[in-house]
């Protein structure tokens, strides 16, 4: 047997409390149990400890995303290697001695979905092996296709677009693996693994993921509709005026020890006030979106940031009573009037991802600027998410995140540009819930963004009740 090197991707601090930890050892164990001559190396940073059962750790400071971070850790560790490689997800399992694959002549062999989720199809980002010595022009290549087009700003999605551009350009022979052995995902427990060499657990595969959704995430807005409430060109136009201002850009700020506070307007935030206080004078940095801003002054606790991503002209009304205590994170989006509203008052710029690569691409060449785009869901609530893992905090608590109703309310207070929306019910992991078809929207984004954040060292609570606590609580049995 020519020799084999297996390696996987760990970030972040690496504590205990990490649902990460416990999958890679179930990992390790199986590449010992199965492959005994294979070498494990582990590709992590400088702070995530040696994992018990490597040969040997390979380590390459964060830079960037967790996604992209990981190709160049492995191109970089390929350089230094003449093994073949297999790189696999710490939530995958070996069933089998993956040897023989290494048997044809190849560069590249993956596994596709089996279900396109683009047009044109795509590949596992795991499960990856590569044949020496071509598969270190191979992971070059992927790296330079998730560059070439800000893929970044997209994650593990962006990976698997760059590994379907490498594929597709018939640069390198690939040999296709059969994604039912080479990346098995168990439907429901107990399923058959009969035959697969791999099976793939697909992240925190939680309680309330199972049964009855297929080892999936929760669609919740299956059959609805959740449409941008401005149109894409208006919101580019506002966008590009805003931009032209003379105020501080949003950039991405190191790591620190910190707690962000974030807090939106969801009708179970008026049972959280004095949680609020409390770990607000512990230091807590208090994020408020919207309307939220007015509620928290009205009861004596001043913002440290006020973020607002809404694009229509009546979100002036957030901003009738600025104060010279908070921050104003604005979105580029948002209509000229609250700019202008805010006029002499702290404001920061941050621009929101658009819907297509092409666009932003188009708006950053407008400007002499390092415009930082921020992705994430399409929610404020989702977009502050990734803003305060921007800015360093790796700790955080979010408060008023309910994405539904409670009787009749949908906020802990008057907000009249809801007051028309329409309902649905939703019923996810045994409890019903009546939200709008944005709050379904919201919670089946939650779930990809906390899994994706989580990956990334942050440590995530969610306080309240409703369905992304709700959501939440599963996911937190789940890891435990």
């Amino acid at each position: 047997m020519e020799n084999i090197t297996v390696v996987f991707c760990l970030q972040g601090q690496g504590d205990s409390t990490s649902p990460v930890t416990p999958r890679a050892k179930l990992m390790i164990e199986s590449v010992r149990r199965h492959m005994p001559g294979a070498r494990i190396v582990q590709l992590s940073n400088n702070d995530y400890p040696r994992m018990d059962g490597v040969d040997d750790i390979f380590r390459h400071p964060n830079k960037g995303d967790f996604a992209r971070w990981s190709i160049e850790a492995l191109l970089l560790f390929m350089q230094t290697c003449n093994d073949h490689i297999i790189a696999i997800g710490t939530d995958m399992v070996l069933m089998d001695d993956l040897s023989s694959v290494f048997d044809d002549d190849f560069a590249l062999a993956a596994s596709p979905y089996p279900i396109k989720t683009r047009n044109d199809g795509t590949y596992c980002g795991e499960g990856l092996f590569f044949k020496h010595p071509h598969g270190i022009e191979v992971i070059a290549d992927i790296l330079e296709q998730y560059d070439s087009d800000h893929l970044i700003q997209d994650g593990w999605d962006g990976q698997q677009i760059a590994l379907l551009r490498t594929i597709k350009s018939n640069r390198w022979s690939v040999k296709v693996l059969d994604f039912d052995i080479y990346n098995r995902t168990p439907d429901v427990p107990g399923t058959d693994l009969t035959g697969a060499k791999i099976v793939h657990y697909r992240g925190n595969r939680k309680s309330f993921m199972l049964g009855d959704h297929g080892g999936k995430d929760l669609n919740l807005i299956e059959g609805f509709e959740s449409k941008l409430n401005t149109k894409m060109a208006t919101m580019i136009s506002q966008a590009e005026q805003n931009m032209a201002r003379d105020l501080p850009l949003f950039v991405e700020l190191p790591e620190h020890e910190g707690v962000a506070m974030i807090v939106g307007g969801a009708p179970s935030l008026n049972d959280e006030l004095e949680n609020l206080r409390t770990h607000r004078k512990r230091g807590g940095v208090i994020f408020a979106m919207n309307g939220t801003h007015d509620w928290l002054i009205d009861r004596g606790i001043i913002p440290d940031f006020h973020v607002l991503l809404d694009a229509r002209p009546e979100n002036v009304q957030f901003v009738q009573n600025p104060h010279k205590d908070v921050t104003y994170l604005v979105a580029a989006q948002c209509h000229p009037d609250i700019f202008e509203t805010l006029h002499g008052y702290n404001v920061t710029v941050w621009a929101a991802c658009f819907e297509t690569l092409e666009q932003e691409k188009t708006f950053c060449e407008k400007f002499n600027k390092p415009i930082c785009m921020v992705g994430g869901g399409a929610t404020v609530g989702l977009k502050t998410l990734n803003l305060a893992y921007l800015w360093g905090f790796r700790k955080i608590r979010m408060y008023g995140m309910d994405s539904s109703y409670s009787g009749a309310e949908n906020h802990a207070y008057r907000q009249e540009l809801n007051d028309k929306e329409s309902r649905m019910d939703i019923h996810a992991a045994g409890r019903d819930f009546i939200c709008a078809p944005w709050m379904a929207k919201q919670a089946t984004e939650f779930q990809r963004q906390y899994r994706q954040l989580v990956s990334l060292g942050c440590r995530i609570k969610v306080i309240g009740d409703g369905l992304i606590p709700w959501i939440y609580q599963q996911m937190s049995k789940g890891a435990a």
